[in-house]
């Protein structure tokens, strides 16, 4: 598992495999904190047992949710929770607070939060609330773009980087792009992406 002071964050946790999800239960019972996204956990499994609450398929199509004291919208979720463990808290909801898509809780010294449904990354408000999951759990940041319309993802072998800047719409796109990396931040520089166009930046790794 990876160290207990790093949040793991884990999508579609069901297709992981046995030895992938006993890793998991003991980051969390040593002290970890887990983000499970998206799908249902199949009973037996290590991590269904961990969280011990009960899925089955979601009867409701409503296209807005309730995270705690805020809305969201353009999530689905094929699956529902329908029974949780004492203690635990239900954290995303319907509108109506009729159907559960979310719980938190603690197990032994770790905690989690299981969200069954599906998160679009590619919609803001959806992606800055996943962003303020990961920094609560204690997450640090990778790279940020002065302009959220820009994705980007950062791939890295030996010393060097490669950074990628995507536009995925029809117009130009112009950014100031900031990397972090052990306690230490970098200024890029600012960039103007075409339509439709992937930015590929070489560099040193930040160390």
């Amino acid at each position: 598992p990876p160290p207990a002071d790093q949040p793991l964050l884990i999508y579609h946790a069901g297709q992981f495999s046995r030895a992938a999800q006993e890793n998991a239960v003991r980051f969390v019972r040593e002290g970890g904190k887990l983000l499970l996204i998206g799908g249902a956990l199949a009973a037996g499994e290590p991590l269904a047992d961990l969280i011990g609450a009960t899925v089955i398929p979601n009867q409701s199509h409503a296209c807005r949710v309730q995270f705690e004291n805020r809305q969201l919208h353009c999530i689905q979720s094929q699956y529902q929770i329908t029974a949780t463990q004492p203690g635990d808290t239900v954290i995303l909801t319907d509108e109506a607070k009729q159907y559960k898509y979310g719980i938190r809780g603690s197990r032994e010294k770790g905690s989690f939060i299981y969200l069954c449904a599906d998160w679009n990354t590619t919609i803001l408000e959806q992606r800055d609330l996943l962003t303020e999951l990961l920094s609560a759990a204690g997450a640090e940041p990778v790279l940020s773009c002065s302009n959220p319309a820009v994705c980007w993802t950062v791939r890295r072998w030996g010393q060097q980087e490669a950074i990628f800047l995507i536009n995925l719409h029809h117009g130009i796109l112009k950014t100031s792009v900031t990397r972090y990396a052990s306690g230490k931040t970098a200024l890029l520089g600012n960039f103007t992406l075409k339509p439709l166009e992937v930015r590929m930046i070489v560099r040193k790794r930040l160390s």
